[in-house]
């Protein structure tokens, strides 16, 4: 379907979220992605997937996509470039990185960077539903200024464990890399939980060999990996 480009929304450092208008109600389940087409082609096709970051309540397709200051590829220059009134093309969407039907089953979140986007969705979309769940939140950034969307992660009366690889003189958290000994460290006993990551492909990739080794059941790991950005967090 056709979406006309809204305004873009600073969320963090070279970090924004670009809001669409779809011609028509987009139906989807908080954590899915789309894939937007632009005018033009770049290195072979002119799509990419984005994981929507909206709640499926807001009437505007939100994306969050982070710029690199340095260097940008053809699809990234033309996505910055866009203009309030633009159209662009996005597919219906879709994926299965979404939440269990039973609310009681405990879930642990784990976002690297980015990866925090359908969390973002999740969390917002459960607070306009008035539904609590067990959720452990383990977020993972290389900044301090990178730990997105703090305000929707509280709304819902969440704390997470935040984790700084490259700390300011300002961090008073936990520092280090993300490993699956984080992860373990706040999973719950109960044998039902089930582990959502989401990040860096090679990182996510990671993650699963880690605590698949420390004997977590693959069945109880739900993935959402992220390619083109960087794996260390």
């Amino acid at each position: 379907m056709q979406a006309t480009f809204d305004h873009t929304e600073t969320v963090g450092p070279n970090i924004h979220t670009l809001w669409f208008q779809p011609e028509r109600p987009l139906r989807f389940v908080a954590g899915q992605f789309v894939e937007l087409y632009l005018p033009g082609t770049f290195a072979g096709n002119n799509f990419r997937q984005f994981t929507i970051s909206s709640s499926p309540h807001d009437s505007l397709l939100g994306i969050t996509v982070r710029f690199d200051a340095v260097q940008l590829s053809a699809y990234k220059r033309a996505l910055a470039a866009l203009q309030p009134g633009d159209h662009v093309r996005v597919l219906e969407p879709m994926g299965d990185f979404v939440l269990p039907k039973a609310s009681s089953i405990p879930l642990v979140f784990v976002a690297a960077g980015i990866g925090i986007t359908p969390f973002k969705s999740m969390l917002e979309w459960l607070t306009e539903e008035h539904e609590q769940r067990p959720i452990q939140l383990l977020q993972a950034a290389r900044t301090p200024d990178l730990l997105l969307f703090q305000d929707v992660i509280k709304a819902y009366g969440i704390v997470p464990t935040l984790l700084v690889s490259q700390p300011d003189t300002f961090w008073h958290g936990t520092t280090g890399h993300l490993t699956a000994g984080h992860i373990l460290e706040i999973m719950p006993s109960d044998p039902e939980t089930l582990i959502y990551i989401a990040g860096p492909e090679t990182l996510v990739d990671t993650l699963r060999v880690g605590l698949t080794a420390q004997g977590v059941d693959n069945a109880r790991i739900v993935t959402d990996r992220f390619t083109g950005y960087q794996a260390t967090y």
